[in-house]
């Protein structure tokens, strides 16, 4: 698992996670006292997959939280991340803005 941040199409940070995903999350994304997005799992496994979950903080004022669900199947070839049998290549995440402070991530949406 890796994760690459853009700004105006240029790569600003490059972070490998490796390929295990802990009991209570894989960290992606921490902002001052929040924990942002987490990725977690309750049944991957190495050789064939599972699915995976991003939790994310919807309002950081409330304290809530939205997720977005996943598949990573591996096909004997490759690796294939997936929702709804639509093949994942790039995830955006569209801020939540209260006033003119963001206060978490709205939604999460598909690229391609």
């Amino acid at each position: 698992f890796y994760k690459k941040v853009f700004v105006k199409n240029k790569v600003v940070e490059h972070q490998d996670f490796g390929s295990s995903i802990e009991q209570n999350g894989l960290l992606l994304h921490r902002q001052g006292k929040y924990d942002v997005v987490i990725l977690r799992s309750n049944n991957i496994e190495n050789a064939y997959g599972g699915d995976l979950t991003l939790d994310y903080l919807y309002n950081g004022i409330t304290g809530s939280r939205k997720s977005f669900h996943m598949d990573l199947i591996f096909t004997g070839t490759k690796w294939i991340l997936e929702q709804n049998g639509k093949e994942i290549h790039h995830l955006h995440m569209v801020s939540n803005k209260k006033v003119w402070k963001t206060v978490g991530i709205k939604y999460i949406y598909i690229v391609k």
